[in-house]
C-alpha cells in the first residue's frame, strides 16, 4: 500500500538478525483445515513465503520500531522501544519471541531497564511476549485498559490455547496422509504440494515446541480513560478509545509528534471484533492530535491522509449496512452482498491484503449490524 511520505523516508533501517518464528498467530492467520491442499492454506502469514526478517528501523531520537516483514505483515504486531532516561517503554510484545529477544538484548547492552511494556489491545499478536519480557526483567509493568485484565488471561489465552489443541490433533493425520502423497482431506497432492505440505508440518511442530507452554498475563497497571507515564524529557499520553476492540490504547509522544495505534489505525482495519461508529468518532478525535505519524499494529508508518482514508471507509460501510437494514435485508444477505469492491481496490494493493479483506469484509459488515 502508498502510503503519504511521513517520517518514516529518513528513518534508518538496521539490518536485522531477527530470525522470523514460523506460524506467528494473529486474526489474519489461517490454521490447519482439511479443505486446504496443502497444511497451511495460501493466506496471509503464510510461513512457507520468504520474506526477510523483521525490519529494526530507528523511527526518531530514543524510538525503534520492529516492523514486520511484508510479506506476514497481519500475521504479528509491530512492536516498538522507546528508551527514556527512566527506562524503557515497549509498546507490544508480539508473538515473535526474537522480537522480545532483541529489546532485552538491545536494553542490556545500553545499560538500561525495561519498566513498562503496554499492550494496545487484548489480540495475543500484541501481548504475548509479556510472559518472556517479564522473565528478563521481573519489575516491568505490563500496562492497559482496565478490559485486558479480563480479556488478556480469558480471549487471548483460550483463543491460543484452542490453535495449540487444533494443532496438536491435525499435525499427525498430516504426516500420515502425506506419507500416502495426500493432503488432510484424501486428495492427491502434487511433488510440488509434497514438500509445502512437508515444511508446513515441520514448521507447525517448532510452533507447538515453542507455544505450549505460553502463559497470558494481565496488566499490572490498568487505567480506564487516561495515564500519563513520565519517561523525563517526554510524556507518554494514553488514550482509551473504544474501537478495534473495546480496549484500544493510543499512546502519544507530543514531543516527537508521534502516536502509535495498535490496531485502531491499521494499514487494513479488522473490523470483526470491533465498534465501527465509534471507530469513527475514535479517528475523528486522533485527527486533532498534534502529531505526524502513525505507527500502526500491522504495516508501516503512516500520516493523516491513510487515517482519512480509512475513517471514509468505515463511515461508507456503516451507510450501506444502515441501508440494507432500513430495507428489509437479512443479516446473512447483507453478510454476502455487501462485499465493497471498490475499498477493495483502494485499500488492497497486493494479494496478502485482498485475501484479507475478502477474509474479514462479511465479519466488518455483522459487526456494524450488531452495533448499538
Amino acid at each position: 500500500m502508498s502510503f503519504p511520505a511521513t517520517a518514516t523516508a529518513t528513518a534508518t533501517a538496521t539490518a536485522s538478525k531477527l530470525k522470523r518464528r514460523p506460524l506467528a498467530l494473529c486474526l489474519a492467520w489461517l490454521a490447519i483445515t482439511t479443505a486446504s491442499t496443502v497444511l497451511l492454506a495460501q493466506s496471509p502469514g503464510d510461513p512457507t513465503n520468504s520474506e526477510p526478517a523483521v525490519r529494526i528501523v530507528d523511527q526518531a531520537p530514543g524510538v525503534t520500531l520492529a516492523l514486520r516483514p511484508h510479506q506476514v505483515r497481519f500475521d504479528d504486531g509491530n512492536s516498538a522501544y522507546v528508551s527514556s532516561e527512566r527506562g524503557v517503554l515497549i509498546v507490544d510484545a508480539p508473538t515473535d519471541p526474537e522480537v522480545i529477544k532483541h529489546w532485552v538484548a538491545k536494553a542490556k547492552a545500553e545499560g538500561q531497564s525495561i519498566r513498562w511494556v503496554l499492550n494496545t489491545h487484548w489480540h495475543s499478536d500484541h501481548n504475548q511476549g509479556n510472559q518472556q519480557l517479564q522473565a528478563a526483567f521481573p519489575d516491568v509493568e505490563i500496562v492497559g485498559h482496565h478490559s485486558l485484565r479480563g480479556e488478556v488471561p480469558n480471549r487471548a489465552a483460550t483463543a491460543h490455547h484452542e490453535r495449540v489443541a487444533r494443532l496438536t490433533e491435525q499435525i499427525p493425520a498430516a504426516r500420515s496422509a502425506l506419507a500416502n502423497g495426500k493432503g488432510l482431506s484424501g486428495q492427491d497432492l502434487t511433488a510440488e504440494q509434497i514438500e509445502a505440505q512437508a515444511t508446513a508440518i515441520s514448521q507447525g511442530e517448532e510452533w507447538l515446541d515453542t507455544n505450549r507452554a505460553v502463559e497470558f498475563l494481565a496488566p499490572t497497571v490498568s487505567f480506564d480513560h487516561a495515564l500519563q507515564i513520565d519517561l523525563g524529557k517526554h510524556t507518554a499520553e494514553l488514550h482509551h478509545f473504544r474501537a478495534h476492540t473495546s480496549g484500544d490504547t493510543v499512546l502519544v509522544l507530543r514531543e516527537l509528534r508521534i502516536a502509535f495505534t495498535g490496531d485502531l489505525l491499521d494499514e487494513l482495519p479488522f473490523i470483526g471484533h470491533g465498534s465501527p461508529r465509534s471507530w469513527v468518532q475514535a479517528l475523528d478525535v486522533i485527527e486533532r492530535l498534534d502529531v505526524d505519524t502513525f505507527v500502526p499494529g500491522h504495516g508501516d508508518p503512516f500520516g493523516k491522509e491513510h487515517l482519512r482514508v480509512i475513517r471514509d471507509y468505515l463511515a461508507q460501510l456503516i451507510a450501506a449496512v444502515d441501508e440494507a437494514k432500513s430495507s428489509g435485508v437479512s443479516l446473512e444477505d447483507a453478510r454476502q452482498s455487501l462485499t465493497f469492491p471498490q475499498w477493495r481496490k483502494k485499500l488492497a494493493t497486493d494479494d496478502i491484503a485482498r485475501r484479507f479483506f475478502d477474509n474479514t469484509v462479511a465479519d466488518a459488515v455483522a459487526a456494524a449490524w450488531n452495533e448499538q
